[in-house]
């Protein structure tokens, strides 16, 4: 048995060591979150991925899935129905009111490919033909549909079909479509799929000022020269067009602590974020001059705020100057009590002194006895002064020196009358 004892004992540490271990994992909450981010191979899907790689890295304990979608407008209700916690969108998308925003990730550009030998010179001259456009779960959808009809084309003046990029790009190579709408950013990928394969040019949209007056979200872009081909280079200039913020939004019932955690890797690891998408170069904090209206989510809010000065840190100079005034106002306000206080106790002690002046003239017991009461009734005024507030300790302690002597005074003058008194009467006995 004692052989066996300390195998037993080894046997019993390791296991109470692995029930430890069970009880310290099985408490910690492993956290999911679902992002909605646009069809596999979009800008959109790109970085969201890249951000969930990034939020498990610094995580662990957070899982992050990134959800193939149809677009901005499914996302918007996906995230309403809290189906995801959180997803891209346009900034153009109608909003819902559970949707708050954590931050602008890049612009969007609205991109019209027509073949190189179209009569196809603007929007305008689509009136009549075919169009490849997004289906309508993409905010890309109603971005064409708004652009078309500030141009006066409606749905009765062109043949325009959903349908998905793959298909979109198919049916232009195809030459069954004339065109084909986009809003992606710059240098695009399934754009530049089309480049390749046919002669292409991008549409000039001249008009986003105005299209910016009707609806906010919406900003003057640029098609950098170049975007697509450097030599020749396609676009040949830089070409005006439609821009629109692409956001990170979250449902407002997610986690403050959470989203702050998704906020703090989109500007602290965005070295990291860049070598898996370039265009988390663009990500920035809201910005409310861009027509963005969207409520921020209280803990991307609090991810901002984290390096602004608290309340008394912004007012400390005005609360310096209040406090300063303050002490100088009560010190004030203290000496002129203190000097009220001492005017009563002199008035006091000047009573005293006169009672005392007139003990010369003091030469029966009745006299005494009356300046002995006026003394008796200066102390009961004092008494309650002091009680009152009226009169501090230090007046009391000098009052009552003075009308102590005056006291004393008066009990030597009472009895040296009394003598006088009691020889007169032995005199005439």
């Amino acid at each position: 048995m004692r052989k066996l004892l300390p195998a037993i004992v080894v046997s019993l540490a390791l296991a109470i060591s692995l029930l430890g271990l069970w009880i310290y994992f099985d408490k910690i909450e492993i956290e999911k979150i679902r992002i909605a981010a646009g069809s596999k191979g979009s800008e959109s899907f790109t970085i969201a991925q890249s951000i969930a790689l990034m939020v498990q890295r610094s995580n662990p304990n957070l899982i992050v899935e990134v959800l193939e979608t149809q677009g901005s407008n499914q996302n918007m209700q996906l995230l309403e129905s809290q189906k995801v916690q959180m997803a891209t969108i346009q900034a153009d998308t109608k909003t819902l009111p559970a949707a708050r925003l954590i931050a602008q990730l890049y612009p969007d550009a609205f991109q019209l490919v027509v073949r190189q030998e179209s009569d196809i010179q603007s929007v305008a001259d689509l009136r009549g033909k075919q169009i490849a456009i997004a289906s309508k779960s993409s905010g890309q959808y109603n971005s064409f549909w708004f652009l078309a009809n500030h141009y006066g084309i409606y749905e009765g003046d062109i043949e325009a079909m959903s349908m998905s990029t793959s298909a979109a790009n198919w049916a232009f190579i195809s030459n069954a479509v004339d065109a084909v709408f986009r809003v992606r950013g710059p240098g695009n990928p399934s754009i530049l799929e089309l480049i390749e394969k046919i002669p292409s040019r991008i549409i000039t949209i001249d008009q986003a000022s105005a299209l910016k007056l009707k609806t906010p979200t919406l900003d003057v872009g640029v098609i950098p020269k170049g975007s697509y081909q450097g030599e020749p280079a396609l676009p040949e200039v830089d070409l005006e067009t439609v821009a629109v913020q692409r956001l990170l939004v979250a449902n407002k019932n997610v986690s403050k602590e959470l989203v702050y955690q998704v906020t703090e890797v989109l500007f602290e690891q965005r070295k990291e974020l860049l070598t898996l998408a370039p265009l988390a170069g663009f990500i920035r904090p809201p910005d409310r001059s861009q027509g963005t209206f969207m409520p921020v989510h209280e803990g991307a809010q609090s991810y901002y705020d984290r390096d602004k000065p608290s309340f008394l840190q912004e007012q400390a100079e005005p609360i310096a100057l209040m406090v300063t005034l303050s002490v100088l106002l009560i010190s004030g306000l203290l000496q002129l009590q203190q000097r009220h206080q001492k005017s009563r106790i002199d008035q006091y002690t000047d009573q005293v002194m006169a009672i005392f002046e007139d003990m010369h003239s003091m030469h029966d017991s009745q006299l005494i006895a009356e300046a002995k009461a006026k003394l008796m009734r200066v102390l009961k005024e004092v008494t309650l002064d002091v009680r009152n507030g009226k009169v501090n300790a230090e007046g009391f302690n000098y009052f009552s020196v003075t009308w102590q002597a005056v006291n004393d005074a008066i009990g030597d003058e009472e009895m040296l009358n009394a003598l006088d008194q009691a020889s007169f009467e032995k005199g005439r006995s």
